[in-house]
């Protein structure tokens, strides 16, 4: 029998604690958030927080820590008095990684001062000095010194980040930061406060930092519970599966979804908000199955109630365009193609009684029918079909490389209105199967088909979805017509039936 040893895993400290000071380094916001966090955990009443180009200042009045906490804590990455403190913030003793990154700290505090330039090494300097420092005092030299008009957006971002507790002072750019904030009281309770405030919006915050945005709401407030909740190892994340973090979502899914029901008219946004919401299944479709939030492809929204209850014509998706506002006048249901996967994906997770049609508008819209066919299908002239492919790639990538645009692909297609079209989506010229089918010479489709793709080119992204032809088109069409002229006869003569066959082998 073979012999098994129990062996113990071991780890690479220097490399590893590289990665945890480079590898966790957010932003500079970010960071400074960190030194925020072991102030409050601290105990300090007063904050100070000063930035500009070269560096940044950050003093306290913390506790602060003696030689033998230095030596324990601030030393060792990963040793922390807050693990197991339910009061505090921090809990892995790996935030002040954060700052080395950004540059050489001085870092005081009591009797001692201690100098780390990552730069240079791992190793700190350790100083004993005659000025006691009640706190931290903590001066970043910045390794690349920061633009001027960045440091307002820094201000600005460290403000929303922060709620300050009660009963401390915080001092930013030289003046009290005390952001006026108003509780939400139909909606705070024993374990949450919920509030509105100009410098906070929409954000979950935890022992005063914010730690998430609140998504897809239509209503400015945010949420602060009163016990800690539990972060991930950057403490940049709620950990999902959390019992705290569970019962936090769902105190917030009770405030958007009593909010959607008290409200009576969205615009656009916000039903779409609304669409979200329930596509993360985080708010009842019976909260919202009377009220308008379902966007059609004119802007204009309807309800649940209505598309369900009164299908009409039938239900299918469809962009802003002629075809999709001739099936609204022909009573079809155009959902906006924009919330096609979110709409579907509602569908399923309520299971819904809604059946799709297996149509586009083009195919149902009484302007016409537009789609594609399988060249398979072209069993006459199908030498047409490669002339437009060859005359697209002989003479319109030249066009299109002159203009710095891409070349089109060609598709066979069946209309019972137009002998081309390009596709508004997918940006594609489709030529009519009885149009091809329709030549009667080789100089004939030629002649024809080059017309033809000097016309579709001339469509751009805005006039191909309105199908419409402005002077503008036709001004391009005339354009690409003088350009590529010159071109055509050349292509006559190399655009062989023989040359046709051996290339395609059709």
């Amino acid at each position: 029998m073979n012999q098994i040893k129990q062996i113990e895993f071991d780890i690479d400290k220097k490399n590893l604690l590289k990665d945890v000071i480079s590898k966790q380094t957010g932003s500079l916001n970010k960071a400074i958030k960190e030194l925020f966090q072991n102030s409050f955990d601290s105990g300090a009443t007063e904050i100070k927080l000063s930035i500009n180009t070269k560096g940044l200042r950050f003093t306290d009045n913390g506790k602060g820590m003696s030689f033998d906490e230095i030596n324990k804590y601030f030393r060792v990455f990963g040793a922390t008095l807050k693990r197991d403190d339910g009061t505090k913030t921090g809990a892995f003793g790996m935030g002040r990684g954060q700052i080395f990154n950004f540059g050489k700290v001085l870092w005081r505090t009591q009797n001692y001062a201690m100098i780390i330039d990552i730069n240079k090494s791992l190793d700190y300097l350790l100083l004993e000095t005659n000025k006691f420092v009640k706190g931290t005092d903590i001066v970043i030299s910045f390794y690349k010194e920061l633009y001027s008009w960045k440091i307002g957006g820094i201000y600005y971002d460290v403000k929303k980040d922060i709620l300050p507790p009660k009963n401390i002072n915080i001092n930013i750019e030289n003046s009290i930061y005390k952001p006026s904030i108003k509780e939400f009281e139909d909606f705070s309770n024993d374990d949450y406060l919920v509030f509105t405030s100009s410098n906070h919006i929409n954000r979950i915050y935890n022992g005063g930092l914010s730690v998430k945005y609140i998504k897809h709401s239509n209503y400015n407030y945010s949420v602060m519970p009163y016990k800690k909740l539990e972060l991930n190892f950057a403490r940049n994340e709620l950990i999902e599966n959390a019992e705290s973090t569970r019962k936090l979502n769902k105190f917030i899914d009770n405030i958007e979804e009593l909010m959607a029901s008290q409200k009576g008219i969205f615009d656009y946004n916000e039903a779409v908000n609304i669409l979200k919401l329930l596509g993360d299944k985080r708010i009842r479709i019976s909260t919202v199955y009377n009220k308008r939030i379902i966007p059609l492809s004119n802007g204009k929204l309807i309800s649940f109630k209505e598309l369900i209850e009164k299908p009409n014509m039938g239900v299918v998706f469809g962009k802003k365009n002629i075809w999709s506002d001739d099936c609204l006048r022909n009573d079809y249901k155009v959902i906006s193609y924009d919330i096609q996967f979110l709409f579907k994906r509602i569908k399923t997770l309520f299971d819904l009684n809604i059946d799709f049609l297996d149509k586009d508008t083009r195919e149902i819209s009484r302007r016409g029918f537009y789609k594609d066919a399988e060249l398979h299908s072209l069993t006459r002239n199908k030498m047409y079909f490669y002339i437009a492919v060859e005359l697209n790639e002989y003479i319109f990538s030249r066009l299109m490389m002159e203009l710095c645009e891409e070349v089109r692909e060609i598709h066979l297609g069946l209309s019972d209105v137009a002998n081309a079209w390009t596709n508004p989506y997918k940006h594609t010229i489709h030529i009519n199967k009885s149009y091809i089918q329709n030549f009667q010479t080789k100089e004939e489709a030629i002649i024809c088909l080059w017309k033809t793709l000097c016309h579709e080119y001339a469509h751009d992204s805005k006039n191909t979805e309105q199908d419409y032809h402005s002077q503008n088109f036709y001004e391009q069409f005339e354009d690409n017509i003088t350009k590529t002229a010159k071109l055509v006869a050349s292509a006559l003569k190399y655009i062989t039936r023989k040359y046709i066959k051996e290339k395609y082998e059709y």
